[in-house]
């Protein structure tokens, strides 16, 4: 085996892991003693964990809808994920069985590596399937509760085990790690934003409790018996069985409040690749704090809905098919010249082209949103947190703001989006930072959505992700009409935008004009008050 292993050819794309599946499938259904078998995958697991680290690199940061070499490396690693995890379950399971026979390790210990391996690789292939934004395998939840369910029953779930690259100290802290990426709203997540869930659960897991007994303080239970992820304890309608788990997560709350205390707008670096930023912890405490129920009923619907991707494509209708530099001043214009184009602008395209909309069908509608199923051969890429114009008839004048909120695949036939509605219309401007100095940045695109007064929704400010931030005082401009603002704290952060409140610093001298007008009390301690 050794010898076979060094001899793959690793720098041939996809060999390697299809060698290996092949070698997975043939070894499982070989009958071998469980210290034989333990041995040879000890050679193996360091390729399959090359070869399953090389082919993600041709699937993830894809378009939703992937090419079909991307499409065939995300099965490939699915096959490859499976054959291992089957692989150590057999190593667990014989183990127990034919303990007699094993004489230079104590089958407890081999019993217990093996089980950890296994969930390391079923939670591996857990995290692959909601980067890929889809469902679990059948009997996918029911594998991981049943190694767990068995390192129970051997009383190992708890014992110490070497750690792992990418496991918890513990198997219960392993199990964890893998079914609590699914209590986190995975589907509102980026892929790099899951990586960096999956490796925070490393260590963030042993935080959490698993208790057989009733626990005010669990939000969430498991069914061990069960192929189904974690649910709400609170909507769990059947008394518990023997086999349920409740999961109480308050001592990981507490720990990820002092993390964003303590790092700030910094976030957390893990490893020298992976960070987990402030937003994806502000995103962990609300998914871990409270049940999140929808909030209206939704009414099945098959209408069009035609759309516009992005802060860049909705700025430009929303202005009316203007383009940046036409919004702004001559003295604007010639300073943001080279920031009002896209970093990378496509030649030889029309504004429309650019900017194009696409046409989607409903499936379902809400007063808070849509569910719209997205057009398999549309050529456009679309992720979790990008900003959207929406219009039900192409006929309205406004067009709606929204946010991409979660993205579900269904098979390979199938792409489900899911849209926040954020505000009615939206008012599109040019905003320049104010330096202390009294020098302005260039213009950047944003997004003025309005009050709503019927919800209590003050004016909020649609900014790019990074460059703003709240005390920043801006100039906003469209060539028709100019304010000074002032941001307030942010409201929300998503992967490209962020949405901040403002006020309006007002001039002393706007304020003693009001006061002659007799709109301001004459008395100097009223006017100071009002100052």
């Amino acid at each position: 085996a050794s010898s076979w292993a060094q001899s793959l050819p690793l720098a041939n794309g996809t060999a390697p892991a299809r060698l290996l599946v092949q070698a997975l499938n043939d070894l499982n259904r070989t009958p071998l003693s469980p210290q034989l078998r333990d041995n040879i995958m000890e050679v193996l697991r360091p390729k399959i964990d090359d070869a399953q680290a090389n082919l993600s690199k041709r699937f993830l940061n894809q378009p939703l809808v992937m090419p079909e070499a991307s499409q065939t490396a995300a099965e490939l690693s699915d096959r490859l994920l499976t054959l291992s995890t089957t692989a150590f379950t057999i190593i667990a399971i014989e183990t127990i069985q034919k303990h007699k026979t094993v004489h230079d390790t104590h089958p407890a210990r081999l019993t217990c590596q093996a089980i950890q391996q296994a969930l390391i690789f079923a939670g591996r292939k857990v995290l692959q399937r909601f980067q890929l934004h889809r469902s679990i395998d059948v009997h996918g939840w029911e594998t991981l509760h049943q190694l767990y369910a068995l390192a129970l029953n051997q009383r190992l779930a708890d014992l110490p085990v070497p750690k792992s690259l990418s496991g918890g100290d513990t198997i219960t802290a392993t199990y964890l790690q893998a079914i609590m990426i699914s209590c986190c709203n995975p589907n509102q997540l980026l892929q790099g934003e899951l990586t960096a869930l999956h490796r925070g659960l490393q260590q963030w897991s042993k935080l959490i409790k698993l208790d057989p007994h009733k626990n005010e303080n669990s939000l969430f239970i498991v069914d061990l018996d069960s192929d189904h992820p974690p649910l709400y304890s609170a909507f769990y309608r059947k008394p518990p069985g023997p086999q349920c788990r409740l999961i109480d997560c308050t001592l990981l709350m507490e720990q990820l409040e002092i993390l964003k205390k303590e790092t700030g707008t910094h976030g957390i670096t893990f490893d020298e690749s992976i960070h987990a930023s402030v937003s994806l912890l502000d995103h962990l405490i609300l998914s871990l704090c409270s049940v999140s129920p929808r909030n209206f009923k939704r009414s099945a619907s098959s209408n069009p809905l035609w759309l516009c991707l992005g802060l860049s494509s909705t700025h430009y209708h929303v202005a009316g098919k203007r383009l940046f530099e036409d919004l702004l001043d001559d003295d604007d214009r010639q300073q943001g010249s080279h920031a009002a184009d896209d970093p990378f602008p496509p030649s030889n395209l029309t504004p429309d082209e650019r900017y194009p909309i696409f046409k989607a069908q409903l499936a379902d509608t809400s007063p808070g949103g849509y569910c719209v199923e997205w057009p398999t051969d549309s050529p456009c890429d679309i992720r979790v947190g990008e900003v959207v114009g929406l219009k039900e008839d192409t006929g309205k004048k406004d067009w709606l703001i929204a946010v991409i909120r979660w993205l579900r695949r269904i098979d390979n036939t199938k792409t489900l989006i899911g849209v926040e509605l954020l505000n009615p219309r939206a008012v599109a401007y040019g905003a320049s930072i104010q330096h202390k100095t009294g020098e302005k940045t260039a213009p950047i695109r944003v997004l003025l959505l309005p009050e709503v007064t019927l919800v209590g929704q003050p004016n909020t400010l649609i900014t790019p992700r990074i460059g703003f931030r709240e005390g920043q005082k801006l100039t906003l401009g469209n060539g028709i009409e100019s304010h000074d603002i002032k941001l307030l704290p942010s409201i929300d952060s998503r992967a490209t935008f962020q949405q901040f409140q403002f006020s309006y610093p007002r001039a002393l001298g706007d304020v003693l004009a009001e006061g002659q007008q007799g709109q301001l009390n004459v008395y100097y301690d009223s006017l100071w008050s009002k100052i």
